[in-house]
């Protein structure tokens, strides 16, 4: 299809970015290194790891992005902690919930010393 021009077209570009979730997991993944350090080469280029949590919910049109339905919302949470039990998503929570406590440890021991 051919590219739309003026307001109607710039606005679309805009909502479609901000909606656009994989264009950003692919940038973050080839940057970052999904749940690796990110290399170059033989140097570490990063030592930040990237996580994604990405349940699968269907189409936009089941579950649309501001929708507000109690049951809607219901079904979203029972999908997402369905998911967030599936071993894969267990073991990136678990090195998260590691990470961030190695973190607010070193935080503990600096703020007695300091």
């Amino acid at each position: 299809s051919e590219p739309r021009i003026g307001w109607d077209g710039i606005i679309g570009q805009i909502v479609n970015s901000a909606c656009d979730g994989e264009m950003t997991h692919h940038i973050l993944e080839d940057i970052l290194g999904q749940t690796r350090t990110a290399r170059l080469g033989r140097s570490s280029v990063s030592t930040t790891k990237y996580y994604r949590f990405n349940p699968v919910v269907g189409t936009a049109d089941t579950f649309p992005i501001d929708g507000t339905d109690p049951e809607k919302l219901d079904e979203l949470s029972k999908i997402t902690s369905a998911y967030m039990k599936e071993p894969e998503q267990d073991a990136k929570l678990q090195e998260i919930v590691s990470i961030l406590n190695r973190k607010r440890g070193w935080r503990r021991l600096m703020s007695r010393t300091g």
